[in-house]
């Protein structure tokens, strides 16, 4: 009998040791999560390769509200970091809240970061600050690009987990702030985070707060020709929607409503135009109740008309293929068409105009088409909802011998004649720059007007 006590006491030991040793023995749990443990980054913001959209949708960075955000809309895949000038040199911040109704107390959390891929040769170091409790890791080196531009399963997964004290979650809104200090980017396979049983998620705390007030360096016309110079606040908002406006504080002033959901919003008012340096106060009102005022110095701004030039680039290999490339530019001529006809009744300067950058897909539109399609074009052509450019493809100009040259307006002046049309201007986007001796050939081709988008 000793004996069989002595065997049951050595397993009840191994046993609590081998528990002590195991986190799920330690009675965590998850918490919340933010994505799946997929190795993907496709169910996050602009995933799995729209990076080069960063500083427009998220301007502000990354705000995630548990329970209301949606990480599709919500948490980019892709964090940037101080070494990535497309998304402006400089740290980002990405912020998690969420609420708590019964705190974790004793016990530990962990903070789980995991990375489908961080940067080939300068991956960041994370400052990671929960509440009031601050830490800082460096990454390991990642793959390579290939992951951040479309392809997840050539990334090297990280997972980093910060482990820290319950206490640090308290009751009511709490906040989880990641940015990335030094380095380049990061891609988000999932964040989660685990606490002790007994942690309960509860609402946030509904709150409005005014993070600062800016003015924008062009004009808007409104209210039957008056012009004014947008003032812009930055707001976050918890909780339920509500109707906030911004109050510019001089004469003249006009006050825009709208509607805060839960997250970052930048909400505008109109002040008058102005000749000189101005001083006003700006006054930003949710549900009627004022959350602050700032002063902002209004810079008067030169009046300029500026003119939108609506084209579709015509890129040969980057993306497509030439075959898949040329039967989208096809169904473009279809759809704009359609387009022009549905807004030709339009006020003058609100209709439906389209360029063709280049002529080649035009060529071969014409020649394969239907009798009625290819005069259902040409029409299109001769009402002006539709201009064509003389040049036949985007060539990089300089690596073009002189008859080389001439020769890119030879499709133009043979369609000019073929539908009596007059097509007087040229169009070149994306490449490096043009050489002086276009000018001549356009000039001589009857091309008064030439728009080119260089690519620095």
């Amino acid at each position: 009998m000793k004996l069989l006590e002595r065997k049951r006491d050595f397993v009840s030991l191994l046993l609590l040791f081998v528990c002590l040793g195991n986190s799920a023995c330690a009675q965590t749990r998850l918490f919340w999560q933010i994505g799946k443990a997929d190795n993907n980054t496709a169910e996050f913001a602009l995933g799995p390769d729209r990076s080069n959209q960063y500083s427009v949708s998220f301007a502000r960075d990354a705000l995630f509200i548990t329970g209301q955000s949606d990480a599709k809309q919500d948490w980019p895949y892709i964090q940037p970091g101080p070494a990535d000038v497309w998304a402006g040199s400089k740290s980002h911040t990405f912020r998690i809240l969420f609420g708590v109704k019964t705190a974790p107390g004793k016990g530990k959390c962990e903070l789980v970061l995991d990375f489908v891929d961080t940067h080939s040769s300068k991956p960041p170091k994370m400052e990671v600050k929960v509440n009031d409790a601050n830490f800082v890791r460096e990454l390991p080196r990642g793959a390579g690009d290939e992951s951040a531009h479309g392809q997840p399963d050539k990334g090297r997964e990280h997972k980093l987990v910060i482990e820290f004290p319950a206490e640090v979650i308290k009751k009511g809104t709490n906040e989880i702030a990641i940015t990335s200090a030094t380095g380049s980017w990061v891609l988000y396979d999932y964040v989660a985070l685990r606490t002790p049983q007994g942690a309960e998620a509860g609402p946030l705390e509904s709150t409005s707060r005014l993070l600062d007030v800016h003015s924008q360096p062009f004009l808007v016309e409104r209210n039957g020709g008056k012009i004014y110079q947008p003032v812009l606040a930055s707001v976050v908002h918890i909780g339920q929607p509500v109707e906030a406006e911004v109050k510019v504080k001089v004469d003249g002033a006009e006050a825009v409503k709208q509607t805060l959901k839960s997250g970052y919003k930048v909400i505008g008012g109109l002040a008058p135009a102005v000749g000189e340096l101005r001083t006003v106060e700006v006054d930003v009102k949710v549900a009627g109740k004022s959350i602050g005022k700032k002063t902002l110095t209004i810079n008067p701004v030169r009046k300029w008309e500026v003119y939108l030039l609506h084209h579709s680039h015509v890129d040969i290999g980057y993306t497509h293929v030439q075959t898949d490339v040329i039967k989208k530019h096809w169904e473009y001529f279809e759809q704009v068409i359609e387009l022009a006809r549905k807004t030709a009744d339009y006020p003058a300067g609100s209709r439906f105009k389209w360029n063709v950058e280049v002529l080649w897909a035009v060529d071969s539109y014409l020649k394969q088409a239907s009798k009625e399609k290819r005069q259902e074009f040409i029409k299109a052509v001769k009402k002006g909802w539709i201009a064509l450019d003389a040049l036949y493809g985007n060539e990089l100009t300089a690596l073009c011998r002189p008859e080389e040259l001439v020769r890119l307006t030879d499709c133009a002046r043979r369609l000019s004649r073929q539908y009596d049309l007059t097509i007087d201007s040229a169009m070149i986007t994306d490449v490096p720059g043009y050489t002086w001796g276009i000018v001549p050939v356009l000039a001589q081709s009857g091309v008064k007007y030439f728009s080119v988008g260089p690519n620095r």
